[in-house]
């Protein structure tokens, strides 16, 4: 006997976020990107996302499609206009209008 069972990986809550504006946070400091998360999403008015890697930033940006990016522009590793330069001349990242 054979029987079908549902299950629903995404919480109700994850429906909401769809409705909301996203946020990409580029910071090299995971303490500050955690802290600016938890105070953005408090509000209950915002999806928030990290990233901790400027290397991975653009891919991150392509993935999320975020409305707004606040971005350190001192990060070691690679320089933040250098990830903005990429972000903004890749057209999946601006299909729609993007804030920095």
């Amino acid at each position: 006997m054979s029987r079908t069972i549902e299950a629903n990986f995404f919480p109700q809550a994850f429906e909401g976020i769809k409705d909301k504006p996203s946020i990409l946070i580029v910071d090299d400091n995971h303490d500050f990107t955690r802290a600016a998360k938890l105070a953005l999403e408090k509000s209950g008015r915002y999806f928030v996302s990290e990233e901790n890697d400027a290397t991975k930033a653009h891919q991150t940006a392509q993935s999320l499609k975020p409305d707004l990016i606040l971005l350190d522009i001192a990060i070691p590793e690679t320089d933040g206009g250098e990830v903005v330069a990429r972000i903004q001349s890749d057209p999946h990242c601006t299909e729609h209008r993007l804030s920095f």
